[in-house]
């Protein structure tokens, strides 16, 4: 959005850049006090041919900011326009050459450019005469022209001396250098060096017809010249990129190789490590149960050991309670025989049988203890034997836990079991806790092995487009190759059609057509021409003549195509219209809403046998005449009293009959419906007009016939 300032000035809306805001021509060709407002930045200029805009632009843009007043810098037409030129006013005559329509001139022209609320102006002011050439000062200040800076104090312009004065000498430059060096730290800071390229870009791009002349080399060596240079931050990051993407390289190199010696390396270890894993469990299993048995056998033997310890100890007691009933027995059989019951033989019969049952029993203890003798025996020789195999199983146990130790080890297995974990039910934890964290292990081995197979297949698919690639090279060498032949073949048909196309057209001289023909024939050679170029430099000015000539055509195939779209539109409303009528003359401004009748168009027809040359001839010939919609009444009222003080109009009404041919003869009575005619009155209108000149009146109430 532009803004405006209290002075009335367009300011530029809020921006981190230099903008134009306005811009003044004082004394300077047709210009006394001009000035011109920029809005956004942007100005265009408009008005006919001799207005000025080409002089305003060669005072303006990039005059304030190039500060050379010769008049190639100045003109981008090439018209020798000069600041001498422009200030003494050079008029050019017929004849008798130029002259300057002044003898010496002092003019200024200024640009006021705006950044926020900040402005800054740029200028040039010039002195010229008869005798010298022009002389210019410059100067760069924050005041502004016409608010608090007048360059033209009392209608006269200021010199050099008064403008130093007013601004200070360090704002007034004397050279066009230091005057750019100061607008380039004022508004561009890119240095002396690209802001004359910069310039010398302005000036190339306002050429005219750009397109026209336009020479590629030229503009892109301005374009390049326009550019900023490339850091050189960016060139040495560029190259220490590349040089990275060497170590890249190699590093990717050495990771194949190892990731191929992991593949080969891999399936033999991981087979390895299973094999002795699986064979050291089994021997230590084995070991741990055969230690198991052997420690059941002995809790076997030593509770068998017990009962037997036991029962001969029961046995033991057994037999002295014998010994005691058998002393007991003998001495009441010496008793009984020293006492004279001895002699009762019933007392001496149970004695006696009490002493054969004391010896039976103490014969069944000795059987007893026999037995329990030889039951402790074999005990004792299980519980030695049991002893032995609890030794032997240890010093198995020992020895497989070694090797168990050791095989973890090698086999970098972390391994925290102890000797006296063994006993009871630990040694399953013992053994499940390196089993469970080789697992582990092994787990992120396989992953490794996944990731190693991943990027052996990347790298599987990188060599396969790798191979695909250098197919694709070979068959573009063979199509370069195919191409290079066909080129061959084109370049001497070329050269063949160009000569050829030079006898036949004579569009060049004798001496030119070798040159045309020896550049086609060498067309695509190293470091050669081109056609085109060569052609451009032969065919320029006929093409420029022709591109004039392509130009006017267009312009009139344009008008052309105008006239045929609105004639094609004319031709499509009177197709659709089922009754098309003539355009209504403006001396015929009567309403004819509501009134009987109808004009003459839409009365009758053309009867058949009419050739179309003709009814077209007599619908211009009625319609130039004034009769083609001039109104048939249906009353016989005549129509020009104009009754009711009614407006203009033109109205037919039946008169004496022609004399000779007349309308009748080629149209037909055809009233349209609801207009209150009949055939009758229209005859009798169509037999009153001839097909022949006849005499035209006035009358002087402004009425008229013609053709009656």
């Amino acid at each position: 959005m532009t803004t405006v300032t209290d002075d009335g000035a367009a300011a530029a809306p809020p921006t981190d850049r230099w903008r134009p805001n306005r811009v003044g021509i004082r004394n300077i060709w047709e210009y006394d006090d001009q000035e011109f407002l920029f809005v956004d930045g942007r100005l265009i200029l408009r008005g006919p041919n001799g207005s000025g805009k080409s002089n305003a632009l060669a005072l303006l843009v990039p005059f304030v900011f190039d500060a050379v007043m010769s008049s190639g810098r100045m003109d981008p037409c090439g018209g020798g326009r000069s600041m001498k030129t422009l200030l003494l006013s050079e008029q050019k005559e017929e004849g008798s050459g130029s002259h300057f329509r002044r003898d010496q001139r002092v003019g200024y022209v200024w640009m006021e450019l705006a950044r926020d609320d900040r402005f800054l102006t740029i200028g040039c002011g010039a002195r010229a005469s008869k005798q010298r050439d022009a002389e210019a000062w410059f100067f760069v200040t924050d005041r502004r022209p016409e608010l608090d800076l007048d360059l033209v104090p009392d209608g006269t312009p200021m010199t050099r001396a008064q403008l130093v004065e007013a601004l200070g000498g360090a704002a007034v430059y004397e050279t066009a250098e230091a005057y750019r060096a100061a607008v380039d730290r004022a508004l561009f800071k890119v240095g002396p060096e690209r802001y004359r390229h910069l310039v010398d870009l302005l000036l190339v791009l306002r050429r005219p017809h750009l397109a026209g002349k336009l020479q590629p080399e030229e503009l892109s060596a301005v374009l390049t010249q326009g550019l900023p240079p490339v850091p050189d931050s960016l060139v040495a990051e560029v190259a220490a990129s590349f040089e990275d993407l060497d170590a890249v390289r190699s590093d990717l190199s050495r990771l194949h190789d190892a990731r191929r010696a992991v593949d080969d390396f891999c399936p033999v270890y991981r087979s390895y490590l299973r094999t002795v894993a699986r064979s050291r469990a089994d021997g230590l299993l084995e070991a741990v149960r055969t230690g198991r048995r052997a420690r059941t056998r002995l809790t076997d033997a030593e509770r068998a050991l017990e009962r037997a310890v036991a029962d001969l100890g029961t046995l033991e007691q057994a037999r002295e309670e014998s010994g005691r009933w058998l002393t007991l027995a003998e001495e009441r059989l010496r008793a009984v025989l020293e006492s004279p019951a001895f002699r009762d033989a019933a007392a001496l019969a149970t004695l006696a049988d009490q002493a054969s049952d004391a010896r039976k029993r103490d014969d069944g203890a000795t059987e007893m203890l026999e037995e329990a003798t030889l039951t402790r025996d074999g005990a004792a020789t299980e519980a030695e034997c049991a002893t032995r195999d609890l030794h032997a199983a240890d010093a198995a146990v020992d020895r497989l836990f070694g090797e168990s130790a050791r095989a973890a080890d090698t086999a970098g297995v972390s391994w925290s079991a102890r000797r006296d974990d063994l006993s009871g039910t630990g040694l399953g934890a013992a053994l499940r806790s390196p089993a469970t964290f080789r697992l582990d292990e092994i787990g992120l081995v396989r992953r490794a092995i996944e990731a190693a197979h991943s990027a052996s297949q990347r790298a599987g698919d990188a060599e396969e487009r790798a191979c695909t690639s250098g197919r694709e090279a070979d068959d573009a060498a063979s199509r370069r190759n195919g191409a290079e032949a066909a080129l061959d073949g084109t370049v001497v048909a070329l050269v063949q059609a160009v000569e050829a196309w030079c006898s036949s057209t004579g569009a060049l001289t004798p001496e030119e057509q070798p040159i045309l023909a020896d550049i086609a024939g060498r067309s695509g050679a190293p470091a050669s021409r081109s056609l085109a170029e060569v052609a451009a430099g032969l065919f320029g000015p006929k093409r420029h003549d022709v591109g004039v000539e392509l130009a006017r055509i267009g312009d009139r195939h344009r008008v052309a195509t105008e006239e045929h779209g609105r004639l094609m539109a004319e031709r499509s409303t009177v197709a659709n219209n089922p009754l098309p009528a003539p355009d209504r003359l403006a001396v015929r401004p009567a309403d004819r809403a509501g009134r009987s009748g109808a004009p003459l168009f839409a009365c009758c027809d053309f009867r058949k046998g009419v050739a179309e040359d003709d009814r077209s001839g007599i619908e211009a010939a009625l319609h130039a005449a004034g009769l083609l919609d001039a109104w048939v009444s249906a009353t016989t009222e005549h129509p020009g009293a104009r009754p009711d003080g009614a407006e203009l109009d033109a109205w037919l009404a039946p008169g004496p009959a022609a004399a000779g041919p007349s309308l009748h003869d080629v149209l037909t009575a055809d009233p349209a419906e609801g207009s209150g005619l009949d055939r009758t009155r229209v005859e009798a209108v169509l037999r009153s007009i001839a097909l022949a000149g006849t005499g035209i009146g006035v009358l002087p109430d402004g009425g008229s016939r013609s053709g009656l």
